[in-house]
């Protein structure tokens, strides 16, 4: 797939955040039995029976899902999902994995939101480690790092765009805040989340602009910039 990652510009952290930032949607691949991790969209093959194949966003690769059945809570076309799997020998035609899934979830996904400066105020602006981000088709998806006290830590999280602050810089961005609010703040432990956020109607309205621009607040209280190109006809 074409790459729409741009970088992160920020105060702290610059060289690893974009050591992480640069595999963009690759998929992660742990140790010589090959289980590799990696984001998708769920499509249906047989919804009653729970049988789905994954549409992986690393270069839109087909993923088998061999001799597993969805759970009914997770049964929609189109659900975004995080999964691992360990790839098999015997070859599906028309898919490039067959896969013996040993984790799947759900990835959050939220659309952006317009909101003014009072709401912004309310929603909280909590810092995150973020390890990897990227521009997928619709979805503005990012992976990262929270701080937690204990297993019940609530967060929210959202992609805003608050009126009265700049709309689209000098460079051409459309200006976005990825905003996360922690319930439960002074946590040790480390967790990791993603989400993804529907940004179909941003791609819309700003298609004649250069890219988006997140802002996001680093677990050191650092503001930190993701930038994201936008894919153009007849681009390279």
């Amino acid at each position: 797939m074409k790459k729409r990652l741009i970088g992160i510009f920020g105060k702290a952290a610059l060289f690893v955040m974009l050591a992480f930032a640069v595999t963009s949607c690759k998929l992660e691949y742990d140790g010589p039995n090959a289980r590799i991790f990696g984001f998708g969209t769920l499509c249906e093959l047989d919804k009653d029976n729970g049988e789905y194949y994954i549409t992986l966003d690393h270069e839109k690769e087909k993923l088998y899902l061999n001799d597993y059945t969805v759970q009914k809570d997770f049964r929609k076309d189109g659900k975004r999902v995080a999964v691992t799997f360990s790839p098999l020998d015997e070859k599906i035609a028309g898919y490039d994995y067959n896969g013996s899934v040993l984790f799947l979830d759900t990835v959050e996904t939220k659309p952006f939101k317009t909101i003014d400066q009072a709401a912004a105020d309310t929603i909280g602006n909590s810092g995150m480690s973020v390890i990897n981000f990227y521009l997928f088709e619709k979805y503005l998806h990012f992976y990262f790092e929270v701080r937690d006290k204990d297993f019940l830590n609530k967060h929210d999280f959202n992609l805003v765009q608050i009126e009265g602050k700049e709309e689209v810089n000098s460079e051409g961005y459309v200006c976005l805040e990825f905003r996360h609010r922690n319930y439960q703040e002074g946590g040790s432990n480390i967790t990791k989340k993603y989400v993804s956020f529907d940004v179909e109607e941003l791609l819309q309205k700003y298609a004649d602009k250069k890219g988006i621009q997140v802002k996001v607040r680093s677990i050191d209280g650092d503001d930190l910039y993701c930038k994201f190109d936008f894919e153009k006809e007849g681009a390279e």
